[in-house]
């Protein structure tokens, strides 16, 4: 099985991911972070990094389902992330205004991948079930649910070299 996942909710992933993803009939899960989102759509520029609004969230909800990837945490410093040096309270509070705005409350993406125990921690008393991390690899029956692993494929990674490195993936299954 193969889980098609998209972070922050660029205009971009309307511009393309999303028309193909709906002419081929596929499903995906956009993790959102909510304290980013614009009120009304802005123009697109490809030249910017600019995240969609709730409303055009709510247009591409035939094809994207939505989940918590914070409302206001997706910091870092150094190679910590927020929810690594607040404290448990004001994570647990940015978890719950975040899953005010989605459908899947119970799924997590780590931002930048950043997290410890006590994210778990935290996680798993607001009722989170899956996480996931940016560490690469396949998911087996023995990958822990909250540290879930997840092939990053960036945008400029030409189609062969995808195509190379998911043909990597199910050799070593």
């Amino acid at each position: 099985s193969v889980l098609l996942t998209f972070d922050d909710c660029y205009q971009s992933m309307k511009e393309y991911a999303y028309p193909l993803l709906k002419e081929a009939g596929f499903k995906a899960t956009a993790f959102v972070v909510t304290g980013w989102l614009f009120d009304a759509p802005q123009p697109y520029e490809p030249e910017v990094s600019r995240t969609l609004s709730s409303a055009e969230l709510a247009e591409m909800s035939d094809v994207f389902e939505y989940a918590n990837h914070t409302d206001h945490f997706h910091e870092r410093k150094d190679q910590q992330g927020r929810s690594m040096w607040e404290t448990p309270a004001a994570f647990a509070q940015d978890l719950r205004s975040c899953n005010q705005h989605v459908a899947i409350k119970d799924v997590f993406a780590y931002p930048f991948g950043f997290y410890d125990q006590q994210t778990i921690a935290t996680l798993e008393k607001e009722g989170f079930v899956l996480a996931f991390t940016t560490k690469p690899g396949s998911n087996t029956a023995q990958t822990k649910p909250m540290e879930l692993h997840r092939a990053v494929i960036p945008f400029s990674l030409p189609m062969a070299a995808f195509e190379q490195r998911f043909r990597n993936e199910e050799m070593n299954q």
